[in-house]
């Protein structure tokens, strides 16, 4: 296969992917901390762009939630399982994935989130 080839099917492989993921997270609430934990993996470990991750996620909750709310109503479960489990840094975690792209976002959400974190 050419070059251009095998690109394609790896983006196709990795969209498929989290789609499948963001369709468990989305269904069903107790593999949804497990789903969302794979999909934040897949996107550090593969380097998937995250706003490739962000457009799966927004249209996997159109009917239910929005994704950062999903993100964040499993952050607990999700720091730990990124700390503990994956044995990776915190500031490697995809904030962006938050919808918190600014600075003064992500202080303000560390300040209204820091109980979580502690936990």
């Amino acid at each position: 296969m050419r070059e251009s080839q095998l690109q394609d099917e790896k983006e196709t492989r990795t969209v498929t992917a989290l789609i499948a993921l963001a369709s468990v997270a989305c269904a069903s609430g107790v593999l949804q901390g497990r789903a969302l934990c794979a999909i934040l993996r897949l996107t550090t470990e593969k380097q998937v762009n995250v706003q490739t991750v962000q457009k799966v996620l927004l249209v996997a909750t159109q009917h239910t939630t929005t994704y950062v709310s999903l993100i964040e109503d499993n952050l607990n479960y999700l720091l730990t399982s990124w700390i503990e489990d994956a044995h990776c840094q915190l500031q490697n975690f995809p904030w962006m994935l938050m919808g918190k792209n600014m600075f003064v976002d992500l202080m303000q959400f560390d300040a209204i989130n820091t109980i979580v974190v502690l936990n």
